[in-house]
């Protein structure tokens, strides 16, 4: 399904094509609402003419310019076979910190995430490495690097913001994280799977 930023609520919700081919934001959220039962079509696209790139192209259309954008993107697919790098940002919320609550160890993590036949006590059905192994019949090998734990700023009620799964501010820890990543150096060209299409 199509999901989009509800510039009104600053929701995440799904998308459904008007008849003009403008992406509209509908009043359902993923992770709340069921999109098939509510009849949203899966792969919503936008027919991205002349006309509105035009349109993109006036300060006032903010709105229409960000549509566009996201319509000229094709879909992004996981790799399906071969390896697969998987970057792990492990945050903990402020209050999380402040209590003390105890946190599994970056190795306990990696276990989880790497090691082949899992390990008792931490992982004992087998790891992700192991899932998409298996389900992919030894084809796709997904290689996890687990970065330490960050930091948030906010507490986890914050970031929740009266909500559950993902809210408004969802994207404000993410982004937090991986600016401090950013400011250890960190090399993320190294989980760039097309170099040439400026993302990661």
């Amino acid at each position: 399904h199509t999901t989009m930023l509800d510039s009104s609520t600053g929701f995440i919700v799904y998308g459904m094509q008007e008849s003009g081919g403008i992406l509209a934001a509908t009043a359902l959220r993923p992770g709340r609402d069921n999109a098939d039962a509510m009849g949203i079509p899966k792969h919503t696209g936008l027919a991205v003419t002349a006309e509105k790139e035009k349109l993109a192209l006036s300060p006032e259309s903010e709105e229409h310019r960000r549509q566009l954008w996201n319509a000229k993107r094709p879909p992004r697919r996981g790799a399906s076979s071969g390896t697969m790098k998987n970057l792990v940002v492990l945050i903990r919320f402020r209050d999380h910190l402040q209590k003390g609550r105890p946190l599994p160890t970056v190795m306990d993590i990696t276990h989880v995430m790497n090691t082949v036949g899992g390990k008792p006590g931490v992982a004992p059905t087998g790891s992700v490495k192991d899932f998409y192994l298996e389900n992919s019949y030894n084809k796709l090998t997904v290689e996890s690097f687990v970065f330490p734990w960050i930091n948030a700023p906010q507490s986890e009620s914050y970031y929740a913001n009266n909500n559950r799964g993902l809210t408004s501010r969802t994207h404000q820890f993410i982004a937090h994280a991986l600016d401090e990543l950013e400011k250890d150096g960190f090399d993320f060209s190294a989980f760039d799977v097309n170099p040439k299409d400026g993302e990661i």
